[in-house]
């Protein structure tokens, strides 16, 4: 057997070294492409515990228009599955008020986490800095079982994050709010939350994300927006952000 010279194995270790660095290199090449389009196609398909990212579609929204008790809602989906969800409540104050927003499809045997991203909340007046909404919640309900999503809680907003069981193939989406009651009509008030979706099915994260607005408008047409309660739980949503909040569930 030939055995090999100083110089062949500086070769070898020298090519070997370059793999890695190219393996390195598209590695990180990968994360930088993600970059670019998380916020065009914030659907991305992620193995926990590596940097595997792509397109795809396991959870599939379906929005469309509603109206009940003076509350109207449309729900919209984008190329990329994320959900926009806009309520408009005509006074009376107070409520609560109950709405279906949304109904999607998903692979039974999956589970679905909810992390809010940010809130916007209005507070009761200029003066008053409590929220003028007392609570805020997602109802997900399929033919047997029902969860509740609280958001906001006794004005407080809640930055919990929600884990479901998915055993059934459809679900709807509700959505609840009641207004405090010391509330004045001469102002309109609005709440928008951002939530983080994840789906977890056979060892992969779906991730999405959902928009809820509602606009509660005063009968008074001059009415003003009141002031506004804003909390920020990310500091941004990048992709260091999606793993770290990926990662965070596993944990």
């Amino acid at each position: 057997m030939m055995m090999m010279n100083n110089k062949h194995i500086y070769t070898l270790l020298l090519v070997s070294f370059n793999v890695k660095l190219l393996v390195y290199a598209a590695l990180l090449l990968s994360v930088i492409i993600l970059a670019s389009f998380l916020t065009n196609a914030s659907v991305i398909y992620y193995y926990q515990g590596n940097v595997n990212f792509t397109t795809t579609k396991v959870l599939t929204p379906k929005g469309y228009s509603n109206s009940a008790y003076g509350t109207s809602s449309t729900s919209s989906v984008t190329s990329s599955n994320n959900v926009s969800i806009n309520i408009r409540n005509h006074f009376p104050p107070n409520g609560p008020f109950y709405i279906n927003v949304l109904t999607f499809y998903v692979n039974p045997g999956s589970k679905l986490y909810i992390i809010p991203l940010f809130y916007n909340i209005s507070r009761v007046n200029a003066s008053n800095s409590n929220l003028a909404f007392s609570s805020i919640s997602l109802n997900i309900t399929s033919l047997n079982t029902k969860y509740n999503v609280t958001l906001v809680k006794n004005g407080m907003p809640l930055n919990h994050t929600f884990s479901i069981p998915l055993t059934q193939n459809f679900y709807t989406v509700y959505v609840t709010w009641k207004l405090q009651n010391n509330i004045s009509s001469n102002y309109s008030y609005t709440a928008k939350i951002l939530l983080m979706i994840v789906v977890q099915n056979k060892g992969a994260n779906y991730v999405y994300f959902w928009s809820i607005n509602i606009f509660s408008s005063s009968s008074n047409k001059r009415a003003t927006p009141a002031p506004y309660y804003y909390i920020k739980e990310y500091s941004t949503v990048n992709v260091q952000t999606t793993i770290n909040i990926i990662n965070s569930l596993y944990a």
